[in-house]
């Protein structure tokens, strides 16, 4: 459709049909019925009636073509500041039954200079959108609505609160039944007021509640967004629009797609989000607990880490998921999270922060093992052991596991489970701490490992979980071949 209405505004901008008094009707409509683009129910049947258009256009329909083009080449060859003013609703209804949602024409008027024409109405524009409010009120629903209920007073107190996470979590699960209907008119004055009258634009919505701020911008294009998020000192409006961005958006490139500047904008939106501690709390817990929803996040997230303090970085670390289902996207995202950041010495104290986190969670770990247990974080703790680990606590460790393996028959266990648990416990602190074998060339404890090994018959009739390869796989083709994963 992009593609489409691109050709047919080429085609006019080119060759316009221009027809004396083809608007005339429209004029006549806007006279005596002097509606401004609110009414779009009003707009689409009296539109339907005279021009014989409905809500929707069919680009297969070379008659309806021929209208549209007529209609926009009236529109673009206008002149007139004060007749392009009684053009806005027109404007309004070609881009909404066009179902240009990219906003190809308003694009083109602003490039333009069309919109230069409304800078006298800008008290119109300003104020028609400051008064424009979404309506949430209790009283309207059916007493058996609890949950909506419930939901909507959690917004209330999040908006009272300044709470992020209540506020966020209304507004998700508002996003999610699809309750966000278009709303063409406020759209277009905004997109407008975003261009020309940005001060007075911001400043209005900086005081808006976050459904409307949702409303009001979720069209933008990305550099919109990107200033607003800029220069707002709202830190909903700053995470709302680090979500658009990146919230289950991505290619198999995993983070690759956003542009240069607009990972830098990005990585200066989330630092100044970060100084609030509570928004930067819930940040990061609505961002980290599922990695892959959002790789695109991780790039500039990364070079934020650079400037944050270490009390911050604190509640990052925190943050980051460790448990026994091990994700691919989610991995590459964490890894360009750690290992894309510039700063040498917070590098190297998140990565031994994470690496400490993930001793004491295979340690503590109680549900039921089955294999050697890989996490998103493995290759964060691969790196800390290989990089900053000495020949003597690699070897120290690979010891110590490698004699629990081996007095594993010496030790009581209440039951197979926490046998088999203990098992793969050892295993995998074997396996991860091994990577640190061909640095250090502890060529002989690899020999014995692999004698080891071979003594658990049971290994080779292992089944593969959840896709993952097995133990004697594992060691096979990352240790004793001497290849990474």
């Amino acid at each position: 459709m992009e593609k489409q209405i691109e050709n047919i505004l080429g085609d006019v901008v080119s060759n316009p049909i221009y027809e004396i008094g083809f608007l005339d009707k429209y004029y006549n409509l806007f006279k005596d019925k002097k509606y401004l683009g609110k009414d779009f129910e009003c707009i689409y049947n009296d539109m339907q009636n005279t021009y014989f258009y409905g809500r929707y256009f069919h680009m297969n329909d070379e008659e309806l073509i021929i209208i549209f083009k007529k209609l926009l080449s009236n529109i673009i060859h206008e002149k007139n500041d004060k007749t392009r003013m009684k053009l806005i609703p027109l404007i309004i209804y070609l881009n909404s039954i066009a179902h240009d949602i990219n906003n190809i024409l308003y694009k083109y008027l602003y490039e333009n200079l069309y919109f230069e024409s409304f800078k006298p109405i800008k008290d119109f524009f300003i104020g028609t959108i400051a008064s424009s409010e979404s309506n949430i009120n209790l009283d309207n629903l059916p007493t058996y609505y609890h949950l909506e209920k419930e939901l909507i007073q959690t917004y209330f107190l999040g908006i009272q609160n300044n709470d992020l996470k209540k506020i966020s979590y209304f507004l998700d699960a508002y996003e999610r039944s699809g309750g966000f209907f278009p709303e063409p008119y406020i759209e277009f004055l905004s997109y407008v007021s975003v261009k020309i009258f940005f001060a007075d634009f911001l400043n209005i919505i900086n005081n808006k509640n976050p459904l409307d701020i949702q409303l009001l911008i979720r069209n933008f294009i990305s550099e919109d967004k990107l200033k607003i998020a800029i220069d707002t000192n709202n830190n909903f409006l700053k995470f709302y629009v680090i979500r658009s961005f990146v919230y289950f958006r991505t290619n198999n490139q995993f983070s690759k797609n956003l542009l240069k500047d607009e990972n830098e904008l990005i990585s200066e939106i989330i630092l100044d989000l970060s100084k609030d501690e509570n928004d930067w709390k819930y940040f990061l817990e609505y961002f980290l607990i599922y990695p892959s929803r959002n790789p695109q996040l991780f790039l500039p997230f990364a070079s934020t880490i650079d400037n944050l303090s270490y009390n911050k970085i604190d509640i990052l670390i925190e943050s980051i998921k460790i448990e026994r289902f091990h994700n691919e996207i989610a991995r590459i995202s964490i890894n360009n999270l750690v290992f894309k950041m510039k700063d040498d010495e917070k590098q190297k104290y998140i990565l031994q922060r994470i690496h400490n986190r993930w001793i004491n969670f295979i340690e503590n770990y109680d549900d039921y093992f089955g294999n050697i247990l890989l996490t998103d974080v493995l290759d964060i703790v691969i790196v800390y052991i290989r990089e900053f680990l000495t020949k003597n606590n690699i070897e120290s460790v690979l010891n110590q596991s490698m004699h629990n393996l081996e007095e594993i028959d010496n030790k009581w266990f209440k039951d197979g489970s926490e046998m088999s648990n203990y098992f793969y416990k050892q295993l995998t602190i074997t396996f991860v701490y091994s990577f640190g074998i061909e640095q250090h060339r502890l060529y002989e404890i690899r020999n014995k490992l692999k004698e080891l090994l071979s003594k658990y018959g049971w290994l080779k009739n292992e089944h593969s979980i959840n896709n993952q390869k097995t133990t004697l796989q594992l060691f096979e083709e990352n240790i004793f071949n001497g290849l990474l994963i």
